[in-house]
């Protein structure tokens, strides 16, 4: 909403030395012609008048835009579709359930910056004296919205958070909710905000509590475009106001997809990505 996406992607290609006619192709035919849309990306006879009209080419400056020859120069919203409504069976834990009582060396989940793959950490942990805010050490839990009273609890580096915790149902790929954070009770405040709403994207500390609700399945908002990128620019805020990772969501989205190396945690618990196994935390 504020840099856009593949526009964004040629003006930064033009300004380290790009030629705009390849930044342009790469950014069109390339791609249609790389996923087998033959029927677009080009301006010949036959294809789908989906066209942009730049005023300017050197900094990509739309004009207007063209779906199947129909000028769209005001976006007009309507309310969404109603949706068949999609069941959570997720139940909130208590800050009691979230209690780690070992102490030993923990297979802890560190997050690569800027990539979705992790790393191991292997490192001694007590888990009467956790969050450990000075090695950013904190617990992440997995409830599954599928089965009642299913969770896993494992161990995360690289949110950066001193305070407050995040919550998601967009989970990649079996989309549980996911929430990570510094103390149990805003851990479970997180997760219960987002199960009351049946999914949705949510931020906790103390009295503090911004939701962003994803009516549609959990994964979608049925709220206006501009309504939505407000609502999320008000919750990342609050992520760097409390010194966490930036793009934090986005990280914990992928913190449960157990086809990306190294590491993962699941609603069963720690989940190793080379072998293809449960493991327990500490060994």
């Amino acid at each position: 909403m504020q840099k856009g996406v593949i526009d964004d992607c040629i003006r930064l290609a033009i300004a380290r030395g790009c030629e705009p006619e390849i930044a342009y192709r790469i950014a069109t035919l390339s791609a249609a012609e790389r996923f087998s849309l033959y029927d677009r990306g080009a301006c010949t006879p036959g294809r789908r008048a989906d066209l942009v009209i730049l005023s300017d080419m050197e900094r990509c400056t739309i004009h207007d835009v063209l779906i199947a020859g129909i000028s769209y120069r005001e976006v007009q919203t309507s309310p969404a579709p109603k949706t068949p409504f999609y069941p959570f069976h997720a139940t909130t834990p208590a800050a009691l359930d979230l209690e780690i009582t070992e102490s030993g060396i923990a297979t802890v989940v560190s997050l690569n910056r800027n990539r979705i793959d992790t790393s191991v950490m292997r490192v001694p942990v007590n888990g009467k004296t956790l969050p450990d805010l000075s090695r950013d050490i904190l617990k992440a839990v997995v409830v599954s919205r599928y089965t009642p009273d299913k969770m896993g609890i494992g161990l995360v580096h690289g949110f950066s958070m001193k305070k407050g915790a995040i919550a998601s149902s967009v989970s990649h790929d079996s989309h549980n909710i996911i929430a990570v954070g510094t103390s149990d009770e805003e851990i479970c405040l997180a997760l219960g905000a987002v199960i009351e709403h049946k999914g949705g994207v949510t931020i906790v500390h103390e009295d503090e509590l911004y939701l962003l609700p994803l009516s549609i399945a959990g994964l979608m908002s049925d709220m206006p475009a501009h309504d939505v990128a407000k609502k999320l620019s008000e919750i990342e805020d609050c992520v760097a106001r409390w010194e966490g990772l930036e793009d934090a969501f986005m990280y914990l989205s992928f913190l449960a997809l157990t086809v990306i190396p190294e590491v993962r945690i699941t609603e069963r618990g720690v989940f190793d990505g080379r072998t293809f196994e449960d493991i327990p935390l500490f060994s």
